[in-house]
């Protein structure tokens, strides 16, 4: 149901998003550059596993080696 199809993420050597870049369907490309960010917010593991299994139908491409 979203209208985007794919995100493409920059991140620095520190592991801090720079710069992301989502694809919408209809051929419009929407492009973030992030200035700063604060690393320093303490955040619970859990929040970045992702569960495919609550999300059905959602395509994962994993490009690790």
């Amino acid at each position: 149901t979203k209208s985007f199809f794919k995100i493409r993420l920059w991140i620095d050597a520190k592991n801090n998003i720079k710069q992301l870049k989502m694809f919408d369907k209809n051929g419009t490309r929407y492009s973030y550059k992030v200035n700063t960010m604060n690393t320093t917010q303490k955040l619970d593991d859990a929040t970045f596993i992702f569960d495919a299994k609550k999300h059905p139908g959602v395509h994962i491409e994993d490009l690790r080696m």
